[in-house]
């Protein structure tokens, strides 16, 4: 039957159905003043925000004890030490005290317990242990509280994706943390012997293989193994090698820097990709057709798309400085060895910039240009609900797509025979425009502290480097910020805080009322017909 308002069509799949003015609210969002409404409405991320205030804090106070710390070291400050626990519980990697010299085996396993907590989520955790261990029925509210956390379709998948996050979490960390230390024990750190040539350069005070006393000390190797592949697969870039180096002292050993790379690429896509890789595994098995959600084809698009991207730009800008800078372009500098050796650190640390935080060269030595790339792989991260910040890739998917569709004066954005809804597409403008004001707003105020109050000389692109690797949780910098003051210090554990809880939670905190409204078809006085089914994909 035709009316005024809607014609049948068999293209048709979906509506989008415009409400009148009066529309019916959900009581329970009018009841109380503004501020009871505000708490009620936003219970669940609200929850989750005050947990990750609480674990950061409590962090920072027990790293702060001086049993927790190396005996022949200045008692470290509370500042310090919240820094430090937010960068960990953040899975950043940004550290203002060097981890190996500072803090003793239990400070360090503090640390490592606190980047678990921060890359597999703290409810995850809380309900693995409910269900398998005090055998109780998880409850709708600890779903709604993972819903808030990881992401997932429903609150029912939520916790399918949360179980695969922790076991697979698990797995991998016991796994590949005894392979590292089969490494570590057996290999001598390999890297080029000019590095520890004082006559050629007198001011790398690199440690000797003897310095860093990990082969055929099988304790020291399990440690740093197991350390090693929590902190890589929870994409944090924490080392507790000695000295300032991170896995500089591997240069040579390309394995371990694969076994990384994988580590921290598996941590990085997203729990719900996963998920659904394992589910497509277990239906192929028994020869059943399985067909992979929306949100993992645009996340594994969008990951990997801005990975081979950036790799290529690294390429062409760093083979191109050679033409322009000559002497002063990275593949000229002899420091790092032979082109193979030198391709491979770009693309090692290429990688890393999608939140991993470890790094094979000094960071400083790259062309500005190249800087700047890494800064922008840097803001955009890695994938929702993974072990990782930034604006997420599946936020500049949908950007990128709503831009395409505005220019070729599309009433909708649609991808794969589905139609993102309007609203997730105006949050993907609102999360880029947030989060690149919260950006500079950090690195001009880390700028200004700097040179201004500090008289260090620090240039701009160095500022916004470090803002940037806080925003998204990488835990790169071009230079050393052990040094910087406690402003600056105040600044970077807000901007890390901010991109671990996600500018998409911090948005839906702020939504108004109206957004909690429904209403009934009668309502209605307009009906738009589509001929894709509408679609929501999780952003930042």
């Amino acid at each position: 039957m035709e009316t005024l308002f809607y014609r049948k069509s068999k293209i048709n799949h979906n509506e989008i159905l415009i409400p009148k003015k009066d529309q019916v609210r959900n009581k329970r969002f009018d009841q109380g003043n503004k501020f009871q409404r505000f708490i009620r409405k936003n219970k669940g991320i609200l929850t989750v925000l005050i947990w990750y205030l609480f674990f950061s804090i409590i962090g920072g106070v027990l790293l702060y004890i001086p049993i927790f710390q190396q005996d022949d070291v200045e008692k470290v400050s509370f500042i310090n030490s919240l820094f430090v626990s937010s960068s960990a519980f953040s899975d950043t990697g940004l550290s203002t005290v060097d981890i190996s010299a500072t803090y003793n085996f239990f400070g360090q396993l503090i640390i490592f317990i606190l980047i678990l907590i921060g890359g597999i989520g703290w409810f995850t955790i809380k309900v693995i242990l409910v269900e398998y261990i005090f055998e109780k029925k998880v409850t709708i509210k600890d779903q709604s509280e993972i819903m808030n956390e990881i992401g997932g379709q429903t609150n029912a998948h939520a916790l399918e994706v949360a179980k695969t996050a922790f076991i697979s979490t698990v797995i991998f960390v016991v796994c590949f943390g005894l392979i590292f230390a089969g490494l570590f024990y057996s290999v001598d750190p390999k890297y080029p012997s000019e590095w520890t040539d004082t006559s050629i350069y007198p001011y790398t005070d690199f440690p000797t293989p003897d310095e860093i006393g990990l082969k055929g000390d099988f304790t020291k190797s399990l440690w740093a193994g197991i350390f090693h592949a929590g902190s890589s697969i929870n994409n944090a870039g924490f080392d507790i090698f000695t000295g300032d180096y991170s896995l500089a002292i591997y240069y040579q050993n390309y394995f371990i820097q694969f076994l990384t790379i994988f580590l921290f690429v598996f941590g990085g896509i997203g729990f719900a990709v996963i998920y659904d890789c394992y589910n497509y595994l277990k239906n192929k098995a028994k020869g059943q057709k399985f067909r992979f959600s929306i949100f993992t084809k645009i996340a594994v698009i969008s990951y990997f798309s801005v990975a081979i991207i950036g790799l290529v730009l690294v390429f062409v800008i760093e083979g191109f400085d050679i033409l322009i800078n000559g002497n002063n372009s990275f593949y000229r500098n002899e420091l790092y060895g032979d082109g193979l050796e030198k391709s491979y650190a770009l693309i090692f640390n290429t990688f890393s910039t999608r939140n991993a935080g470890f790094s094979t060269i000094n960071l400083a030595d790259l062309s500005e240009a190249t800087k700047v790339l890494y800064v922008l792989m840097m803001f955009i991260g890695s994938g929702p609900g993974s072990t990782a910040g930034g604006i997420r890739t599946t936020t500049l998917f949908i950007l990128i797509i709503g831009i395409y569709a505005k220019i070729r004066k599309k009433k909708e954005v649609a991808i794969f025979n589905r139609r993102i809804a309007n609203d997730n597409v105006n949050d993907a403008y609102k999360i880029f425009i947030l989060s690149a004001v919260i950006v500079f707003l950090a690195s001009f105020s880390i700028y200004i502290s700097e040179n201004v109050i500090d008289n260090e000389s620090v240039s701009y692109i160095d500022s916004l480097f470090v803002s940037a690797s806080a925003y998204g949780t990488t835990g790169l910098s071009t230079n050393n910020i052990q040094y910087i003051d406690v402003f600056a210090s105040i600044i970077l554990i807000i901007v890390m805080f901010i991109g671990q809880f996600g500018m998409y939670n911090i948005l839906n905190l702020f939504k108004s009322e109206d957004d909690f409204v429904f209403t009934k078809k009668r309502h209605y006085y307009q009906i738009y017909n589509s001929k894709y089914l509408e679609t929501k994909i999780r952003l930042g």
